[in-house]
Formats: C-alpha cells, sequence, structure tokens
C-alpha cells in the first residue's frame, strides 16, 4: 500500500500556517487546494510557494484568461482531473 501525506487541515495548522493558509484562501477566491495543504507540513515551503505562485499569478504581466488557460491544457496533457 502506498503511504499518503497528511493534509493540514486549518483546524490542526499551526498559527504560522494558519497565516499562510488565509492568504491563500483570499488569493485564490475562497479555496484551498489540497496541493497546499500537503505542503502545510513544511511550513517554510508552503510560504515560498504560495508566494511564488501568487507572485506571478498576480503580476499582471500575464493574462489571467492566459493563466487559466495554461492550468487547463497543462491538466488535460497529463491527464490531472483537478
Amino acid at each position: 500500500m502506498m503511504e499518503r501525506i497528511e493534509l493540514i487541515e486549518y483546524d490542526q495548522a499551526s498559527p504560522e500556517v494558519k497565516e499562510s493558509l488565509d492568504f491563500i484562501q483570499d488569493a485564490s477566491g475562497g479555496h484551498v487546494m489540497n496541493v497546499f495543504k500537503v505542503l502545510a507540513n513544511q511550513p517554510k515551503v508552503l510560504e515560498g510557494v504560495s508566494d511564488l505562485i501568487f507572485g506571478v499569478y498576480r503580476s499582471g504581466e500575464v493574462d489571467i484568461q492566459l493563466t487559466e488557460l495554461a492550468y487547463l491544457y497543462t491538466s488535460t496533457l497529463y491527464k490531472c482531473h483537478y
């Protein structure tokens, strides 16, 4: 059986992780994807990855519709059902 990495839910999170999850929830329109809950096992990694992702996403240099299209294309290409 394959081991699973624990998803850190908000009510289980440390204050440091809650701060990052609050940021992610605000930046993503109220939803925290499971990938961030996995990264919450390592708070500094969660903070760095979320800063990177939302920094690019919100930079305004790439149109949001193109960003969403890239997500859709990539998930289709790799047969990810996100």
